[in-house]
Order: structure tokens, then sequence, then C-alpha cells
């Protein structure tokens, strides 16, 4: 089953983030990504008045190519990126966990990135790899779409979004599972009967999210 995941992280903490904030004035949203190759090419439309500066900024960050002004329209421009494979940085884990970004947006040096994975175990190896990367990210919505653009709203507490969020960076979702349900409730300092109901109830949050969504597009 695929799922969707909305994820903040530091601009310091990747290639794109720290480029951008040469120009903290700039506006962006980012082109639907689909990793097919060692290079990913995300098409970024920018607004900012320094355009020249972001791109200078651009060309001389680490593991950045090219970049290429493709489009222009009023004040936008759309900037083709080119990354290399290096494997320090995000670029590298959305490629090899077949991640697709579907948003991506910048505010006050967070960004946000809406993921989308073929599975649960993708995304928890996305997590895990991040973490060994230093990147740090933090979970803030999971849906369990039945079309990708057709997402339901999933409203999860805060214990739910803790215990999930854990689960997926400690590899709870992985197969094998790389942590047991004792091992996830020590990392939360609950019980495994508190951990398990937490994440029981997470799941089906989840659940009732995409079954209310894929009920309501059978009528």
């Amino acid at each position: 089953m695929s799922v969707i995941a909305s994820v903040r992280l530091s601009a310091s903490d990747f290639a794109l983030g720290r480029a951008f904030q040469a120009v903290p004035d700039a506006t962006l949203s980012v082109e639907s990504i689909v990793p097919i190759s060692s290079t990913v090419m995300p098409y970024v439309w920018v607004e900012t008045a320094e355009t020249g500066a972001l791109i200078d900024a651009l060309d001389e960050t680490e593991y950045v190519e090219r970049v290429t002004v493709v489009a222009e329209m009023e004040a936008r421009q759309l900037l083709d990126i080119e990354w290399d494979d290096s494997p320090d940085d995000l670029i590298p884990v959305l490629l090899e966990t077949d991640a697709i970004v579907l948003e991506a947006s910048m505010r006050d040096d967070e960004w946000t990135f809406r993921l989308r994975f073929r599975e649960y175990e993708a995304l928890s190896t996305f997590s895990r790899r991040c973490r060994e990367k230093d990147i740090r990210i933090q979970l803030q919505q999971l849906y369990s779409p039945s079309k990708a653009t057709d997402v339901p709203q999933c409203d999860l507490t805060p214990e739910q979004r803790e215990v999930l969020q854990t689960a997926m960076e400690h590899g709870y979702f992985e197969v094998p599972r790389a942590v047991t349900l004792d091992e996830l409730g020590d990392l939360l300092d609950i019980s495994d009967s508190a951990a398990s109901q937490r994440l029981r109830r997470g799941l089906a949050t989840l659940l009732e999210a995409t079954l209310s969504e894929t009920t309501s597009d059978a009528s």
C-alpha cells in the first residue's frame, strides 16, 4: 500500500535548503519529482527579485552540477537543477527509496515536503537513512491514499504522531523489523502495552481516513 508523508526539515540540513538561505525572501514551488535515474532534476518555480543571487548560490552549492532557467512567467522563473550523485545529501535518499516529491515549500528556514512512497517500509528506510546522514526530519502528517491525487485528511494526536514517527525512524515497519514493540516502548519511555495501543490507534486513524475517502469516491 502506498503512503504519503508530510515531513518538515531544517533548510540547513540539505543542499537545496542551504542555497535558498542566501535569498530568504524567495518563494517557491517544486514540480512533482519522480526519481528515474542516478540524477534527479527537480523543476523549481521561484519568485524573487534576486534571481541572479539565487542562481549564483545554487551554482556554488555542493552537489549541484548545473542550473538552467528554462521558463519565465511574469515575476517567476522555472529552474532546472541537475544534481550529482553524492551520497551525503537528501537527493540520494529520495533516489534510494524511490520517493516521489509531490510538493515542497519553504518558510522561515524550514522546508515541508509531501512525499509518496510505495509502502511503509520505504518510508521507514527514508527516515533511517536521513537519520544516518544527520538530516533531521519531523513527521507532520501521514496518509494511506487510494489515489495519489486524492489525499484524505487525517488528524493524528501528538501521541499517535510521536509513536508513528518513532516506529518509522527506527525501522518498526521494515521487513524484518529493526526494533521490537518492547524496544519501541523503551524509546518512548512507556510500556510496550501503551506503545501498542498508541500505534494501533494511530494506524486506525489512518485507515479510517483512507476507507472513508474510498467510500465517498465509490458513492
